[in-house]
């Protein structure tokens, strides 16, 4: 007897090469995905951190205090 027997046709070659194929590119999408995440989250954070220079300043309530110079 096979192993892959014809009439259980999940188990046939093709439908296990069929399931590899979508669960490999499943895989892709999710790592390409978490890649650009973290990419922007990093770009984000570093923009926040170096190139934001003004001196804003804010009293108790959280309202910004306008400076006229």
């Amino acid at each position: 007897m096979q192993i892959f027997d014809a009439e259980r046709k999940w188990f046939s070659p093709k439908w296990i090469k069929v399931i590899s194929i979508i669960l490999k590119s499943f895989l892709t999408l999710v790592i390409t995905g978490t890649f650009i995440f973290f990419s922007i989250m990093i770009y984000l954070i570093v923009q926040d951190y170096f190139y934001n220079e003004s001196e804003d300043e804010f009293n108790e309530n959280g309202n910004l205090i306008m400076k006229i110079d």
